[in-house]
């Protein structure tokens, strides 16, 4: 599909990274022991997301992908 094919290929020249860093799963754990430091937590159900700051996921679908 040449459309997905430019977008990659657009998204690959402004940041290569993106494409090769695995989104890693949510721990937990590691939650539980920061969220007394926790200041600001928030759920939004409809937001734009800036994914070049995305690092984790609690969804299973996504972990381990680019």
């Amino acid at each position: 599909m040449k459309v997905y094919h430019d977008l990659r290929e657009n998204i690959k020249s402004i940041a290569p990274e993106l494409l090769n860093n695995k989104i890693r799963s949510w721990d937990r754990d590691l939650f539980q022991r920061v969220q007394p430091f926790i200041y600001e937590h928030f759920w939004h159900g409809n937001a734009s997301v800036n994914v070049f700051r995305v690092v984790g996921t609690e969804h299973p679908d996504y972990r381990g992908m680019t």
